[in-house]
């Protein structure tokens, strides 16, 4: 994901965020009452006003010392649980707020922002099928909110459900149409799923809101590519050269030239993209598919080797390293690299192939055998799925899911 921030308008020059996204907190009004436990319970509700005050006003560490005093007093107090998971989401310490909102939920399981604010707690850890059913939990409870339902989409999307993230976004248009993000999700999920006219419909609604911008064109440029109409995605992102500064714009253009099979163009978006990002794995696992394919095998070892510098245990690049070692007749490397390969990937047909082969080159007759039979046994359902990997990773989404916690 890139990291820049954009307003929801007339922002050309920066990255998406998600929108105006809220973890609710619960009110005061939710907290221990006194007549639960007689005389002390006013201690606890004391106790809890001043930690939400805490929270309110940004004292995550004195706000979480007082809600875990009233959990301690009083383990039963959802609202305590709850208001423990919105420190938590707003300290980055997303598994410890799943813990402390799932308590909330199991304590208050019809209260919606207790959803959301789980649904969130998992969207910030990319886990999107569990965000999905905390999203459409709250939806269900707050039908006539918009937020649960965006998100919801959102969600949906990420997983690459386009048919069920537009059904979900489609009643949000009168609200969303000038909202960029929205857009992008719902024209991209029109355009997989083969509905030419509505995504042409949303698409030319990006222009309207934002005009003929450079980053309307490096939107539609990542749709397309995401579609892997791979032509539209380079007419679109040479358009949106004109502004440089577009995150990643060069790792499209490459991604998209390879799949068109215009090396060269590839390779010089690619040094270029380097030269402004030099940290960026993709950029150099792409390079390494590349020149495997040129056959420039030292080259292509030696741009996998820095791929995994910068991004450890891709299984992309350890099979396409594999690959490279067997090109070469360095059957012992190529061996280690897929089986590597196949220990982080196990269920790609393509990777006990290629390893079945390594065994099979060294003579070990029966690990090649069982590697080629595992991958007849997957190939129906994985068919070629890390070849496309090696031919390129997609760059970022252009929709950000790191979305910033606010106190309503």
């Amino acid at each position: 994901m890139n990291r820049q921030e954009h307003s929801q308008r007339k922002s050309g020059q920066r990255a998406f965020l998600v929108g105006a996204l809220l973890a609710l907190a619960l009110p005061a009004a939710a907290a221990p009452s006194s007549s639960q436990q007689g005389g002390p319970a006013r201690s606890v509700a004391e106790v809890f006003q001043a930690a939400e005050q805490d929270l309110q006003a940004g004292r995550y560490t004195a706000a979480e010392i007082g809600f875990r005093e009233v959990v301690r007093i009083d383990p039963h107090s959802a609202a305590a649980y709850a208001n423990l998971g919105v420190v938590y989401l707003r300290t980055n310490r997303f598994r410890e707020a799943v813990g402390a909102l799932d308590r909330a939920a199991q304590l208050a399981p019809r209260v919606a922002g207790i959803q959301l604010n789980l649904g969130l707690a998992y969207l910030r850890q990319e886990q999107f099928p569990q965000a999905i059913v905390h999203f459409r939990q709250a939806a269900e409870l707050q039908p006539d909110q918009s937020q649960p339902r965006y998100l919801l989409g959102l969600s949906q999307y990420m997983t690459g459900n386009c048919q069920e993230a537009a059904k979900t976004f489609q009643p949000l248009y009168t609200q969303f149409s000038s909202h960029m993000d929205y857009l992008y999700m719902l024209g991209s999920c029109y355009g997989k799923n083969g509905d030419e006219s509505q995504e042409a419909r949303v698409f030319d609604q990006m222009f309207q809101v934002e005009g003929d911008s450079p980053r309307v064109h490096w939107l539609l440029g990542n749709a397309y590519l995401t579609q892997q109409v791979n032509q539209k995605a380079v007419d679109e992102l040479e358009k949106a050269r004109a502004d440089p500064t577009l995150p990643y714009l060069q790792y499209s253009l490459a991604l998209a030239y390879y799949r068109l099979r215009k090396t060269t163009e590839a390779l010089a978006a690619l040094e270029e993209e380097i030269r402004r990002n030099p940290r960026y794995a993709s950029s150099y696992g792409l390079r390494g598919a590349i020149y495997l394919d040129l056959r420039e095998l030292d080259l292509s070892i030696a741009s996998y080797r820095k791929s995994l510098e910068l991004k450890p245990d891709q299984a992309a690049a350890y099979y396409g390293l594999g690959r490279a070692y067997l090109l070469k007749g360095d059957l012992a490397t190529a061996t280690k690299d897929l089986e590597r390969a196949a220990t982080l990937k196990p269920d790609d047909d393509s990777v006990h192939f290629q390893l079945g082969e390594a065994y099979r080159r060294a003579g070990r007759k029966q690990e090649a055998a069982r590697e080629l039979a595992r991958a007849q046994e997957l190939q129906a359902a994985t068919r070629k799925m890390l070849e496309q990997k090696v031919m390129g990773d997609l760059p970022p989404s252009p929709v950000q899911t790191s979305v910033p916690v606010n106190q309503p």
